[in-house]
């Protein structure tokens, strides 16, 4: 099935059929929009590199030690920023 604004002709001449129950139909087409879903997001999911999965037991918690410093520092900024509004006046 073809993604993008063909997929809705691609339905109605392959799937939808007027003499069905509209509960159905509309099981066909979630089916149809599901699948087209997965193909979209599957294509753009990328592997990691070799090098990283051979040492995610070893990164995986050192980036999150990365990402949490991270954000406190953007809150910190982020609330010394805002004190320093309040002193000013604003």
């Amino acid at each position: 099935m073809s993604i993008g604004g063909t997929w809705t002709e691609s339905y109605r001449k392959e799937h939808h059929r007027p003499d069905l129950l509209a509960e159905e139909n509309w099981r066909v087409l979630k089916s149809c929009v599901v699948s087209a879903t997965e193909e979209a997001v599957s294509q753009r999911i990328r592997k990691q590199p070799e090098w990283f999965v051979e040492s995610a037991e070893e990164l995986t918690p050192l980036l999150r030690r990365k990402n949490e410093a991270q954000e406190r520092l953007i809150v910190t900024k982020s609330s010394k920023q805002g004190e320093s509004l309040a002193s000013s006046g604003w």
